[in-house]
């Protein structure tokens, strides 16, 4: 069986299908109030990940991998004011960092607008949000001017995308390291998009790890879990506030593969690049008596 990606978009669990792809597409929100689910059992991320053995259960053909996501309904960007955006005075190369080492996104064309969202500690480069775009990128300051009356010195200082690790390849790779493999491929690839790095937050790698166990031991592959638990409400049962989440499954095979597929996926895809998620959380878990034996749960929250 080939590696089958599907993603899941819902909006109050109506659930779509179509070639495989399982969509599922829901509007999270905070304030919502959390329907009563049952609390699941989470193994801290810092910990091996659990192998939990089905001695019942009989081993079946192993699938290679399937993949699907829940999103939020994700509202667009709040406006901001004069005093945060600066117009292009010349055409501009959009970077993805503040150097001519990095490479070219887009460009700011004169008379363009862009929301100012931070600077270089000398404030040479601006880092900035161009209009009708879901990618920030870094400019020249001196080929902008600033609307209103912030300066410069008064934007935030942002930080430059971060030189990659070094990862293990897929090969050499052992499961108790796929965790951070895929907190460094998330982050490496929202880099490369000029997104800001996203922070891990050990309440969503709770509620995450606890989804993997739950798929792992209960030999399912859903958002939906065994206790009728869906993303929203297995974060509000963890205690987590937040203003949008989102969710990434992946079963069957390793974080190299997990992370094409979902790069495959424009939902997949567009969680892990959406601008306003600042954290997220990682589960894994394996059961080699399951279908697809090992399970990963990545969420998404902008509290």
């Amino acid at each position: 069986m080939q590696p089958v990606p599907f993603a899941r978009l819902s909006t109050h669990k109506t659930l779509l299908a179509a070639a495989g792809w399982l969509i599922w597409l829901f509007l999270a929100s905070a304030c919502a109030p959390a329907p009563a689910v049952k609390a699941q059992e989470a193994a801290p991320l810092e910990t091996s990940q659990p192998t939990h053995t089905l001695t019942t259960a009989p081993s079946p053909t192993l699938p290679t991998a399937t993949t699907t996501a829940a999103v939020t309904s994700l509202p667009p960007d709040p406006p901001v004011s004069s005093a945060n955006t600066v117009t292009a005075v010349l055409n501009a190369n959009c970077r993805g960092g503040p150097s001519t080492a990095f490479d070219v996104l887009g460009s700011l064309w004169i008379g363009d607008s862009a929301a100012l969202l931070g600077r270089t500690a000398d404030g040479q480069w601006l880092l900035v949000l161009p209009q009708e775009s879901e990618n920030s990128c870094w400019v020249l300051a001196e080929l902008v001017k600033l609307d209103g009356d912030m300066s410069v010195e008064q934007a935030s200082i942002a930080a430059a995308p971060p030189t990659p690790t070094p990862l293990p390849s897929a090969a050499d790779a052992s499961p108790d390291q796929y965790a951070e493999i895929l907190f460094h491929l998330i982050n490496r690839t929202r880099a490369e998009k000029g997104l800001r790095q996203l922070t891990l937050n050990p309440v969503l790698s709770a509620a995450a790890q606890a989804h993997s166990h739950d798929m792992a031991v209960n030999d399912y592959f859903s958002h939906t879990g065994s206790d009728g638990s869906d993303p929203t409400s297995r974060l509000v049962n963890q205690g987590y506030q937040f203003t949008y989440n989102g969710e990434n499954l992946f079963a069957g095979g390793d974080p190299y593969l997990a992370m094409s597929m979902w790069m495959d996926s424009t939902v997949h895809r567009e969680n892990m690049l959406y601008p306003l998620f600042s954290e997220f959380g990682i589960g894994i878990a394996s059961n080699p008596n399951s279908t697809y034996g090992i399970y990963y749960t990545i969420e998404f929250g902008q509290p």
